[in-house]
């Protein structure tokens, strides 16, 4: 049985006459169109994100508002949102620079776990909000968990610019003591996420329980935190077989990659032998040439040497 989902906090409908930001369209483009029947279908999946209007009673739109005119097209009285008080005002001057892809990486993730923690959202539903995917999210969560030292160093560095979410979250995933070690090495050596990927790929080869999850101990030392009700038992089972499926998506996922490096092993192969074959054959036709050329200067070498011994005769 799966496990239910958590539910959407802080969401609710609000009428489309008290939405600011996002009026009418007289001439709706091709995209707005198939939003709108997108919409009819499939209904609103994502609650477009407001803030308090300067009206009492309205609200101003931060994200979502292709939504807002979608759904006035379709002549909705009302939209699922998620409204956020004054008391957000920092955070919703942050997300509204992230709709146009301006953004800081350290102060995005302060702010979105702020977020998270004030409404209680999780990964997927806070990317539903302020329109990103859940791997962005989790990329610029992991962000938050880095060091102030190792903030201020790449923060202060000239390249610094050049760095993305990904490049700060492998600094954010070594230990706090390593952050800083971490974070020069990247800086100092111009590393890409790529071969940030490489090296990190290699190092789980070579210790191939690191990603692994630690079987949790059914009465750890028989302490208070040992399941005792029913309640207890149940969430322990749960924990229990999410660990279990995280190993099996772990081991699937490196099948998979193994799998594609076998593959493109091959196919490397076969280019070579390709290449190989016919550059055998182009030197083969330029042998015979080259021999062929060599016996037609011996032939004349040997016809000149003839007529050279019978014109001696002769004379």
């Amino acid at each position: 049985m799966a496990r239910p989902r958590k539910p959407f906090q802080h969401v609710r409908p609000i009428s489309l006459a008290d939405l600011l930001g996002a009026g009418r369209v007289r001439k709706p483009s091709r995209a707005l169109t198939e939003l709108a029947r997108s919409l009819e279908t499939q209904g609103l999946l994502r609650p477009v994100l407001v803030t308090e209007g300067a009206r009492k009673g309205t609200w101003r739109v931060v994200s979502g508002k292709r939504r807002v005119q979608a759904a006035r097209l379709l002549g909705w009285s009302q939209v699922s949102c998620a409204p956020l008080g004054r008391e957000f005002r920092a955070e919703m001057a942050v997300i509204e620079r992230l709709q146009r892809d301006v953004y800081e990486p350290f102060e995005l993730a302060d702010t979105l776990r702020r977020l998270q923690d004030g409404r209680g959202w999780t990964q997927t539903q806070l990317g539903l909000v302020v329109g990103r995917s859940r791997d962005f999210i989790a990329n610029i969560l992991a962000v938050h968990d880095i060091l102030p030292a190792a903030r201020r160093f790449l923060r202060g560095q000239r390249r610094g610019r050049a760095l993305t979410a990904r490049h700060l979250r492998f600094v954010a995933r070594e230990a706090p003591g390593r952050q800083m070690a971490a974070a020069r090495r990247i800086v100092t050596r111009g590393l890409s996420t790529k071969s940030l990927e490489r090296e990190r790929h290699r190092h789980l080869v070579e210790h191939p329980g690191l990603e692994l999850v630690k079987v949790r101990p059914a009465r750890p030392g028989g302490g208070a935190t040992a399941p005792r009700s029913a309640a207890d038992w149940r969430r322990y089972a749960r924990q229990l077989a999410t660990d279990l499926r995280r190993i099996e998506r772990r081991v699937r996922v490196e099948r998979k990659r193994a799998e594609e490096r076998v593959l493109q092993a091959r196919r490397r192969r076969a280019r070579m032998q390709q290449e190989a074959l016919r550059k055998r054959r182009l030197l083969e036709r330029e042998l015979r040439r080259a021999q062929r050329a060599l016996a037609r200067l011996a032939g004349g070498a040997r016809a000149a040497a003839t007529a050279g011994r019978e014109g001696a005769g002769g004379s």
